[in-house]
């Protein structure tokens, strides 16, 4: 299933507006966008893009798609960095809670522009799964063959004993 590109960009713009205005304003104001995110990963319903449907123009098939589980990858990572800069500035940890806000604000703004850092940290995490199930294939197979190898040998060795 795919998501349309504009409601992604939404999204998007809805995280660095409300994260930015956190930040010059109130940090409660993170609230919003981390529970936005929360009710997402749980319901797989982004509660923006939801309301946003109503604004696009032409039939959703018409506009580029952006695909549904990157985007829920994405929002994985910006409502665990708004909830580690929230629960920061709670705990007067305000170093911390800038650096994951301004990294949020930072993803986001970057997506907007066209680069998605999410996508490139889930590819590269697809491909080391990958490598490392290939590689631990191999490995069994490798071990399997010197199991079977080995127990060849031994067969061998017993019927000329038995010789």
């Amino acid at each position: 299933m795919s998501i349309p590109k504009p409601l992604v960009q939404l999204n998007q713009f809805f995280v660095v507006i409300t994260v930015l205005i956190a930040l010059l304003a109130t940090k409660w104001l993170l609230l919003l966008p981390f529970l936005v995110g929360v009710v997402t990963l749980v319901t797989k319903r982004n509660p923006v893009i939801m309301a946003g449907k109503k604004l696009l123009k032409k039939p959703i098939s018409s506009y580029q798609m952006e695909d549904r589980d990157q985007q829920l990858f994405n929002q994985w990572i910006a409502t665990i960095c708004i909830g580690i800069a929230f629960i920061s500035f709670l705990l007067s940890y305000t170093f911390v809670g800038y650096v994951f806000s301004i990294m949020v604000i930072l993803a986001a703004g970057v997506a907007l522009m066209g680069y998605c850092i999410g996508c490139t940290i889930r590819y590269r995490y697809m491909m080391w799964k990958y490598k490392r199930k290939n590689m631990l294939y191999k490995q069994s197979l490798e071990k399997a063959l010197f199991f079977y190898a080995h127990l060849y040998t031994l067969s061998i060795n017993s019927i000329k004993n038995l010789c």
